[in-house]
């Protein structure tokens, strides 16, 4: 894998957003890199984004979500990673219904909470 992606580290590293030489061939990469991935998700290509790491992953994923479905609630658990808390924590001062839903010992979702968190609507 990392002999298919060393170029882009190596020799090709321009911003695949640039119209000179090397931001052509890293945009040429990432479009294979995304038609592979699709491929392999049997999806379209354009539903594949690439992001920076983890944390932007997680911020796309919840905002965009919530925002895009025209919701205003966002349910989670306590053991959830850090970045998704912090994501919630955002969105709750953003304006959305953000909960955090607390779990047992053994890391089971209080269910009582969780309905309640769900809210009516």
């Amino acid at each position: 894998m990392f002999e298919e992606i060393r170029p882009y580290f190596c020799e090709r590293y321009g911003n695949p957003s640039s119209i000179h030489e090397m931001g052509s061939e890293a945009a040429a990469g990432m479009r294979t890199a995304r038609e592979n991935v699709a491929k392999a998700l049997n999806c379209y290509p354009s539903e594949i984004t690439f992001t920076s790491g983890g944390t932007e992953s997680d911020n796309i994923a919840l905002l965009g979500v919530v925002g895009k479905r025209g919701r205003d609630r966002i349910v989670t658990s306590a053991i959830e990673h850090s970045a998704i808390i912090e994501t919630c924590d955002h969105a709750r001062r953003m304006g959305f219904k953000a909960s955090i839903v607390p779990v047992d010992r053994e890391g089971f979702i209080d269910m009582s909470a969780l309905d309640s968190a769900m809210g009516d609507d």
